[in-house]
């Protein structure tokens, strides 16, 4: 029996996981939750089979198990006795713990990102001393290049660089002490996710993330129809089941040892913004909602009268307005990934969604749900 300690696996990563993991043969799964006490930790539980169509009779039920803990704590917080078992049973760790909100501290930052890395390298030092750790993925983000020049390799990163926000640096810090590990040899696989959507087929999400307040924004439906240029920016998304099924194809092999993976569309088709602007007014409206016309101006513009459309709009409006300024960063600059290597280490395992083919489907849940 192979046994899966998964951080944030209520989270969009975790919840894909889950069904992509219960396919395999003789694997539990141990989901540590951020829980107050066990009743809070059952809800949580139970959300998490709802949306992974986990029923009560089903046997897939019996093989996810929820503890109690918080993965920016020393030992995850875990209680003493479980967290004996973990460290004697775990074969497999899969890191997908993570705060997405760019504009923390950086202290607060690191102790999301940071601390947690640190965490599962402790858990994964005292595993391989009972000799059943077989495999670590740790989940990253192409964000870590920050503002770097030119298409983001799928290498370890060890250039200097500026970043677009807290949450770019604490990551990338996280992976800089994840590599002093990799480099001794521990088993470890990084996966650097793009932005995460829906799944691929359904849409379903267990939480609207970034691109989705990016759409909302594009809309105009938040600004009065006023956007920004973005030029020729692209931006590059991904669906969740693809990230899935690559991270539990990665745990399954050794010749992931030691690589860096990009789960993301990839230079040539991420997804142009300006693209992305002109389909929204048919998708909108055939989900029963209006968008104003667009008036497209340069952003310069757009931000120095940006304070002036928040008195005009909705006070829900304006605290999404808010976060404007972290998309300001990336629409000024055109940021780009390579997935090369990782589509050769996947050619028989696993392709890319077309964009086109799933674009109105995550679209379409999203409308339909929020």
């Amino acid at each position: 029996m192979e046994k899966y300690f998964i951080t944030g696996g209520t989270g969009v990563i975790g919840c894909a996981l889950i069904p992509h993991l219960l396919r395999l043969k003789d694997v539990e799964l141990v989901l540590l939750v951020r829980a107050e006490n066990p009743v809070h930790l059952q809800e949580r539980l139970e959300k998490v089979f709802k949306f992974c169509k986990i029923s009560v009779n089903d046997e897939r039920r019996s093989r996810v198990h929820g503890v109690i803990g918080n993965a920016s704590l020393p030992g995850f917080g875990i209680e003493c006795d479980a967290f004996k078992d973990i460290l004697s049973t775990t074969t497999h760790i899969i890191h997908a713990a993570g705060n997405v909100r760019m504009n923390l501290s950086i202290e607060d930052a690191r102790t999301c990102s940071l601390n947690s890395a640190k965490n599962v390298i402790a858990l994964a030092e005292r595993s391989m001393e009972t000799g059943k750790l077989k495999k670590i993925e740790f989940v990253s983000t192409v964000g870590v290049g920050g503002r770097m020049s030119g298409v983001l390799p799928e290498e370890w990163i060890t250039v200097k660089r500026e970043y677009h926000n807290t949450y770019e640096q604490a990551k990338a810090e996280a992976e800089d002490y994840i590599k002093k590990y990799a480099d001794k040899g521990f088993p470890v696989t990084v996966h650097r996710p793009s932005m995460v959507v829906g799944d691929s087929k359904t849409g379903e999400i267990i939480h609207y993330q970034v691109f989705y307040h990016l759409v909302e924004f594009l809309s105009g439906r938040r600004t009065l129809g006023v956007t920004p240029s973005t030029g020729s920016t692209k931006i590059d998304i991904i669906p969740s089941d693809y990230v899935a099924q690559a991270i539990v194809w990665s745990s399954q092999t050794d010749n992931t040892i030691g690589k860096i993976m990009h789960e993301c569309s990839g230079d040539k088709d991420a997804l142009a913004i300006s693209t992305l602007r002109k389909r929204l007014p048919d998708i909108y409206r055939q989900n029963g909602t209006e968008v104003p016309n667009a008036t497209i101006i340069s952003l310069w513009v757009f931000k120095s009268i940006l304070p002036v459309i928040g008195w005009f709009v909705s006070k829900k409006a304006r605290r999404a307005m808010k976060a404007l300024p972290v998309f300001f960063s990336y629409i000024a600059e055109n940021i780009s990934f390579d997935n090369s290597k990782t589509r050769l280490l996947l050619r028989d395992e696993l392709e890319i969604p077309s964009i086109d083919h799933y674009l109105g489907t995550i679209l379409n849940h999203y409308l339909a749900n929020r």
